[in-house]
């Protein structure tokens, strides 16, 4: 039982780990706040695909 749970909680943060640095990424380039919004939103799509 623990094992699943183990596996799950994995496979959530490893699903989740591109997006935290996605959007770590985002906010380092805020001062091109409308290009990186673009890019942001190019990438989340291309994610979801």
């Amino acid at each position: 039982m623990s094992l699943m749970y183990k596996t799950k909680k994995q496979l959530i943060s490893m699903a989740l780990s591109p997006f935290i640095r996605l959007y770590y990424f985002c906010n380092s380039r805020h001062f091109l706040s409308s290009d990186s919004i673009i890019t942001c939103e190019s990438l989340l799509s291309l994610e979801k695909k």
